[in-house]
């Protein structure tokens, strides 16, 4: 599978996470829905926690869904990853714009206080009664 020279081995190029749809997660629009099929570097006991079937070592079919560090002392904000995106709503490019971050180990600013949330805020949505 990976060739003779262990040396260009890379657990990424058969190790694969796809991001699905729970809408269509097969055949037709399921690319289109989806967040596409990405080298993913974990197993069932590394960090990068990817589990797969037994009868297809090379397909994760259950990872994180949300990868987070808190920093206790620190209460403006914690770095996190979310692969399904912050928006559920179908092409919100909210949806898969953390996939990458994901796959290669990146953190985001999650803002919790009111006056970070204020500075960081590119758009505001009121809603009235």
């Amino acid at each position: 599978i990976m060739g003779d020279t262990p040396e260009e081995w890379r657990w990424g190029k058969i190790h694969t996470l796809e991001f699905v749809s729970t809408i269509r997660q097969k055949g037709f629009g399921k690319s289109l829905l989806g967040g596409g099929s990405h080298g993913f570097g974990g197993s069932g006991e590394t960090l990068y926690r990817g589990y797969y079937k037994f009868d297809r070592p090379y397909d994760v079919f259950v990872s994180a869904s949300l990868r987070m560090v808190a920093d206790l002392s620190d209460a403006d904000k914690v770095t996190a990853v979310l692969p399904g995106g912050t928006s559920g709503r179908l092409f919100s490019k909210q949806r898969i714009d953390q996939i990458d971050a994901f796959i290669n180990g990146g953190k985001l600013y999650w803002w919790f206080s009111d006056r970070e949330i204020q500075n960081h805020s590119q758009h505001e949505l009121v809603l009235n009664p």
